[in-house]
């Protein structure tokens, strides 16, 4: 390997080892951002953790009251299960 001093080629070496190590770092950022994406039990988790708040954002109004359409919904969805159960016992 050549000192400090020398150029290498038309380059200094301090520029040529500027440049392995901003290299470096990219390639570490990247190795880390890759990571974060290849971890799906991380994943899953903050989305378990969001539903709830995009649940109840769904369900109610900026200020905090709930809409009534979801409540509609709520109990349409409650009585298709429960006719769907009675339905299926009436089967047997």
């Amino acid at each position: 390997m050549t000192s400090d001093q020398e150029p290498t080629g038309s380059r200094p070496v301090e520029e040529i080892e500027a440049e392995i190590a901003a290299t470096r770092r990219d390639l570490g950022q990247t190795v880390e951002a890759l990571g974060e994406r290849l971890d799906v039990k991380s994943r899953v988790s903050a989305t378990v953790r969001a539903a709830p708040g995009r649940a109840r954002a769904g369900l109610t109004r900026s200020d905090g009251s709930v809409r009534p359409e979801a409540v509609a919904a709520l109990a349409l969805m409650g009585a298709g299960v429960a006719a769907i159960i009675v339905w299926r016992r009436r089967l047997r």
